[in-house]
Order: structure tokens, then sequence, then C-alpha cells
């Protein structure tokens, strides 16, 4: 008698507890490839993170996002320069200052850790894929 109310849940709740799990293992291995890259001249990394939910813009639809958090004496223009002078076609990584108003909700990623109104603190970011639709479409993070 258990086994039929438990195979139900299996089944309504399984293909969703792999779809996140699927999503968080995307966003983690856009964060450990930020981390492989060697970091610039001056520059110290204070925290790293990824996210797999909705964090810039409007609409429906999963994000995945790797974050390094640094310090550094270089200016965000000479950081952009640095990554993109070591981009790959496949990702590009984008340097926004912390107490910048152009980062919007991507400041959650480290807002409630750190103190990103200090001078000299940087995001840089990267996005990744989703593996397939229904991972985009079916997360209820992305909505």
């Amino acid at each position: 008698m258990v086994a039929i109310p438990v195979g139900v849940m299996a089944i309504l709740i399984g293909p969703y507890m792999w779809i996140h799990l699927s999503n968080n293992a995307v966003a983690q291995r856009v964060e450990d490839r930020l981390l492989e890259i060697p970091l610039p001249p001056d520059t110290e990394l204070v925290d790293s993170a990824w996210a797999a939910q909705r964090l810039a813009g409007a609409g429906n639809g999963m994000e995945y996002y790797g974050s390094l958090l640094l310090r550094s004496d270089l200016d965000e223009a000479q950081l952009q320069e640095f990554y993109d002078g070591i981009a790959d076609d496949d990702e590009s990584q984008s340097v926004i200052a912390t107490n910048s108003p152009d980062l919007g909700r991507r400041d959650l990623m480290f807002s409630s850790l750190h103190d990103l109104d200090q001078a000299n603190l940087y995001m840089v970011m990267s996005a990744g894929n989703a593996p397939s639709a229904l991972h985009r479409d079916l997360d209820l993070r992305g909505h």
C-alpha cells in the first residue's frame, strides 16, 4: 500500500529534482572554469560563487553564472582588457565594479557576505548555457 504513493511521489518529484541538480552543476562548472584562469597582476581573489536562477533582465528561463569577487589595483577597463585577452570563442567574461548601479540583481551572489560598496572591488562574471530547453524552462528558479 505504501509503495504506490511513494512511487507516484518519485515520478512527480524525481524529474524536478534531477533538473534542479543538473542546473546547479552547469553553474558550478562555469565557476570552476573562471577559477582556472590566472588572476591579473595586482589582483586578489576575495570570493567565488555560482548561481542558477534568473539574475538579469526580465522574462522566464534559467541563467547560469559563475562569478569571482576580486580586489584589484587595476580599474574596471584594465580588468576587462585582461579578461578579453584570454577569452575563448565559447565564453567571455564581463567585469563590473561592485558599486556600479549596472550590477542589478547580480549583486545577490555576494551581497549577503561582503560589503560591496568598498572601492577596488569587482565582479568578474561568466555565463553558461542550458543543456536543453527542458533544463532552461522547467526549473522554477528561472521564473
